[in-house]
């Protein structure tokens, strides 16, 4: 049993070993931390867990009061407990982007006939000196609100670039690179996609970006204009997360995509409804004749279930998690591109 400071809530993690306990609240904890959008500001709010472990037989009141103690215990001995912090989410954003403090980390994709990477999705990561933590989509929805989503992605993109045009000089090997880029960021102004245009001319790599739909939009002429001239310098589009929210079958049969990514949700769904979805989709795509990705893949049973739908390629934990630069180097030179992984 485990109760979150004076809030009347009792949670009880279904587990026996004390480690996977430890790990529960170490993710509970790590949730509720990290900052919220809350209006115009970012809130981050701290929390203590205290839990009991129950036997048979116990009596129910007597496991939540030890785990009350153990609440109370871990609130006096906590180092970072204090009152919810709230920050300015514009200037917050603005601070971010002008430190550098924005990180970005690199999953493998990997084709499922022969187990290995051939290219890496760019991942946000940042840590925020004051509020720690924050999650990719919380820092994307702010930057988006006070307009700076596209010097973020700017930011990422030159990272990203420069870390992915080393690889393929150290492998010599032509990988691919996916962005995300939100659906809204698809615009002829943007000064993303001028850079990326001017930086691409002379690339050795793929590159990818992965449109992300978060809200109802329609694809117009304008979207088509800037796509075409995208294609003429050799970049791609793709649709992410295929399969639920707003990346719905009208957004499909909007544009000649080169690569559709499935949804983990989708992916990973256990019910008969889902699973027959998932194949009616697989099936779709493959008569496309479109390059599918199926992601969160976490398990060799799940890998081999795709990869029977006919899948072309996968992500997940089970592939590979996501990576620093230097440690993606160092695997690469050390030949781990040249082996299947798993």
């Amino acid at each position: 049993a485990a109760r979150k400071s004076a809030l009347p809530l009792v949670a009880f993690p279904v587990t026996a070993e004390t480690d996977r306990l430890d790990r529960v609240i170490a993710r509970l904890t790590g949730s509720i931390s990290r900052p919220m959008r809350v209006g115009g500001q970012l809130l981050q709010v701290n929390v203590s867990v205290g839990a009991a472990r129950g036997d048979a037989g116990d009596q129910i009141d007597a496991v939540i009061k030890q785990a009350e103690a153990a609440m109370r215990m871990a609130k006096s001995t906590s180092t970072t407990h204090g009152p919810p912090r709230w920050a300015d989410e514009r200037q917050r954003v603005r601070a971010l982007l002008d430190e550098k403090e924005i990180r970005v980390e690199y999953q493998p994709i990997v084709a499922i006939d022969t187990r290995l990477p051939v290219g890496f999705e760019a991942l946000l990561r940042v840590t925020d000196k004051e509020l720690g933590v924050i999650s990719p989509e919380v820092l994307v929805d702010s930057a988006s609100r006070v307009r700076l989503l596209d010097e973020l992605t700017l930011l990422v993109s030159e990272q990203a670039l420069e870390l992915m045009q080393s690889l393929s000089t150290l492998t010599s090997r032509r990988l691919s690179l996916s962005l995300n880029l939100e659906f809204e960021q698809l615009r002829s102004d943007n000064v993303t996609l001028s850079w990326l245009v001017d930086e691409f001319t002379e690339a050795t790599i793929d590159l990818i970006l992965e449109i992300t739909e978060r809200h109802t939009m329609r694809w117009t002429a304008a979207h088509a204009n800037v796509a075409r001239g995208l294609a003429r310098h050799g970049i791609t589009l793709a649709v992410d997360d295929f399969g639920t929210g707003y990346a719905t079958y009208r957004f499909l049969e909007a544009w000649d995509w080169a690569e559709v990514k499935v949804d983990r949700d989708l992916v990973r769904a256990r019910n008969d409804h889902g699973r027959l979805l998932l194949r009616h989709i697989a099936a779709l795509l493959g008569e496309l004749n479109v390059h599918t990705v199926a992601e969160g893949i976490e398990s060799a049973e799940l890998l081999d279930y795709v990869a029977g739908l006919g899948f072309t390629h996968a992500q997940g934990y089970h592939l590979g998690r996501p990576m620093t630069a230097v440690d993606l180097l160092e695997r690469a030179d050390a030949g781990w591109l040249d082996r299947p992984v798993c």
